[in-house]
């Protein structure tokens, strides 16, 4: 039996398929729900990003080459951002400063430093790293004190609050060679050699912009990880509002329907 991977939904979906819908339903709305939760938004934001994704000509599958779960996963979060933003009034704190602030942090530090302006908590941030919590809480102390001794204006969870403006800069500053996936998926997923992992964490400590990438590819392992496929009763509701026809029973259940 072939396996359905994520771009043969891609696929699928693009061409109003309804297998695509159905598996982007059971696979990914459960995921897309907790990052729109988590950034403040609730069911009517998930379902303005499944029509935005079902737009003829615009939508954001349009150009998507194969892909991963987890690619696609953090390929949408700009979408997410965008329909979960909130305005603050006052200006960010400057970049520069906060980076030169945080220059003594490892990668790993960085990582977990720069999740707060994702708005995790330190309980969170170390369950989306992998390490123990009380290593997240004094790390986010050692942050505070680092950018406290640097900003004039530096107030408690100064990076949650100003961090869509801060990562929208930090976007701006791609290096001149980007990694790749491969390279973010094999240091989470522990595949990497000592010497492949020595040159990420270098690479990291030298671009905050692959630190915000390593934060938001870990935010997207983590929701997969977290939120089950839904069942066909969790998913009819969804389908009936985005008028998908229900799929074929296979043998089974059609004999047992009918017994």
């Amino acid at each position: 039996m072939a396996i359905y991977t994520c771009f043969d939904m891609i696929a699928d979906c693009r061409q109003g398929k309804p297998e695509g819908w159905r598996h982007f339903v059971r696979t990914f709305l459960p995921p897309v729900r907790r990052i729109v939760a988590h950034y403040g938004g609730g069911e009517e934001q998930v379902m303005h990003l499944v029509e935005r994704l079902r737009e003829t000509k615009s939508s954001p599958l349009h150009g998507m080459q194969p892909m991963t779960e987890r690619e696609f996963l953090d390929s949408l979060r700009p979408l997410v951002v965008e329909l979960t933003r909130t305005h603050v009034p006052e200006a960010a704190p400057g970049l520069d400063l906060v980076q030169e602030a945080l220059a003594p942090l490892t990668a790993v530090e960085r990582q977990t430093a720069w999740l707060e302006t994702f708005g995790y908590p330190a309980r969170e941030a170390a369950r989306i790293m992998r390490m123990a919590p009380e290593t997240a809480v004094k790390l986010r102390e050692r942050t505070g004190a680092l950018l406290r001794a640097k900003l004039d204006d530096w107030s408690v969870k100064m990076l949650a609050r100003h961090g869509h403006a801060l990562g929208e800069e930090v976007e701006r500053q791609p290096p001149a060679e980007p990694l790749g996936y491969r390279d973010f998926f094999d240091v989470i997923d522990g595949r990497n050699t000592w010497q492949h992992r020595s040159t990420f964490e270098r690479t990291l400590e030298e671009s905050w912009f692959e630190v915000h990438r390593a934060c938001r590819i870990r935010e997207a392992d983590d929701a997969l990880d977290k939120a089950k496929p839904l069942d066909e009763a969790a998913m009819r509701p969804v389908l009936e509002y985005l008028r998908i026809p229900e799929g074929k029973k296979g043998f089974w259940k059609r004999l047992v329907a009918g017994s």
